[in-house]
């Protein structure tokens, strides 16, 4: 099934959907972005623990003066700034999306390692895909 996405990006053009990641082609290669809503990267951001924040233990001696529910409530606020957003796209009549970085490979690569030749094993390895079996073909000569 073909399924068009566009982002607020032009430079990005949509080539599949493998059930985890939107794969598109950029100027910076083949990218992979992730698709969350912002009740997702809210969500995110809430659960981040503090000492994966601080990247070590707080000492135990500081542990009755930390208010693990303020820097929650913070985190949460601030799930923008934590969220590695590459673009949003706009879904009518839905949240907006916030796609944020992924993998990235070359697409020769990519194919190669899923055993992608043709456009029949293209449009079976991907939940839905963004290419006609002409532009797949153009792109893979």
């Amino acid at each position: 099934m073909i399924k068009i996405l566009a982002t607020e990006h032009k430079d990005l053009k949509f080539v599949a959907f493998d059930g985890y990641e939107e794969w598109y082609l950029s100027i910076d290669g083949f990218v992979g972005l992730r698709p969350y809503t912002e009740a997702d990267l809210r969500g995110q951001a809430r659960d981040m623990d503090l000492e994966d924040y601080l990247d070590g233990e707080i000492p135990h001696f500081l542990e009755p003066y930390v208010d693990r529910t303020k820097f929650a409530d913070d985190m949460e606020e601030q799930w923008d700034e934590m969220a590695d957003i590459y673009t949003t796209r706009e879904e009518e009549g839905k949240d907006d999306i916030y796609l944020c970085w992924g993998a990235s490979t070359n697409i020769e690569y990519e194919f190669e390692k899923n055993n992608i030749v043709t456009y029949e094993d293209f449009v079976n390895y991907y939940e839905f895909v963004g290419l006609t079996e002409e532009e797949f073909n153009n792109l893979i000569k």
